[in-house]
């Protein structure tokens, strides 16, 4: 069966998978995970029809870790999103192409269940062959990586969208 969620607590259509044989990870081949997290923030000072910065986030608590299945299905995920530039999509909002910049897929790792509970966190990045390596991480800092006041590795966010954007 799909592994029942750690702290007990679903969603009934969280409840209704876990228990379904039809999708069952070992005799149904099926790997399921839910997507945590996605923060966008809108900055229109960079390009005349807006920028939209996106990254997507697996919140992990009392020091758990991905297991092998979704570890995999994150990295996939993060490998077809990438890119080094900006990618000019369709806004159903504003129903204009907007510039998008996607940073892809990262893993936060607490060992408490909240930021604000003063215990340890990680930031977990994707390298090339999909292994997280893992950096200790504040609460302030995580905030900036989530506000887009840096970017996912910590560089000031001004000097990476001078970079994939140009001057």
């Amino acid at each position: 069966m799909t592994a029942i969620a750690r702290d007990g607590r679903d969603s009934p259509f969280g409840d209704w998978v876990r228990r379904n044989p039809q999708l069952d990870s070992r005799t149904e081949s099926v790997c399921v995970t839910n997507a945590d997290w996605t923060f966008m923030k809108y900055r229109d000072d960079l390009c005349d029809r807006g920028l939209k910065l996106i990254l997507d986030l697996e919140e992990k608590t009392h020091d758990a870790r991905p297991d092998q299945c979704q570890q995999e299905l994150l990295f996939f995920r993060h490998q077809l999103a990438l890119t080094n530039g900006v990618k000019w999509l369709w806004s159903s909002f504003i129903k204009a192409n907007v510039a998008v910049i996607y940073f892809g897929h990262f893993v936060l790792r607490m060992e408490g269940e909240c930021p604000d509970d003063g215990k340890a966190m990680w930031w977990g990045t994707f390298d090339t062959r999909g292994n997280l390596s893992w950096r200790r991480i504040t609460r302030a800092e995580l905030t900036a990586i989530l506000a887009f006041s840096v970017d996912p590795s910590g560089e000031p966010i001004e000097e990476t969208l001078v970079e994939r954007i140009g001057s």
